[in-house]
């Protein structure tokens, strides 16, 4: 995919978690870099990911940690590559931690977006049945309001 079509993708998507906006926020990156972005370029793409989701924390994270690696001078391909390490870690504690605090079989969990840390747990604990239900921000709003 191009660069465009990953930001249009994010743009339009309304499924996805957070945790998918930090890949393919790091993949369209890699994808600048490859093609040999100067960083006044990799800047701009920078604030076009950032307004894909305002507020969204791992969107300004990725592109506060690749500003400030611009800034430093480091090599993009390797804090890529260290970023996805991370994430790889991270997920692999996720599953330590789920393992350590099982649910009881019957719960449910109710997410206003598709979570893959829910996901996660549920492929975890899927020994019994569970149900997840996303719920849109109207429908939440809704039982707030009850």
């Amino acid at each position: 995919m191009s660069i465009d079509e990953i930001l249009r993708e994010l743009r339009e998507d309304r499924v996805h978690g957070a945790s998918w906006y930090f890949l393919r926020g790091i993949e369209v990156i890699k994808i600048a870099v490859e093609k040999g972005l100067n960083p006044s370029d990799i800047r701009a793409l920078l604030n076009e990911l950032r307004g894909v989701r305002p507020g969204m924390a791992s969107i300004t994270n990725l592109v506060d940690l690749i500003e400030r690696s611009l800034s430093a001078g480091l090599d993009l391909n390797n804090v890529i590559s260290r970023l996805r390490d991370w994430y790889d870690l991270a997920s692999k504690r996720l599953v330590t931690q789920l393992d350590k605090f099982p649910i009881m079989c019957g719960s449910k969990a109710i997410t206003i977006s598709y979570s893959s840390a829910v996901k996660t747990a549920l492929s975890r604990w899927g020994k019994c049945s569970m149900s997840c239900t996303s719920w849109s921000q109207n429908q939440v709003m809704r039982f707030i309001r009850r």
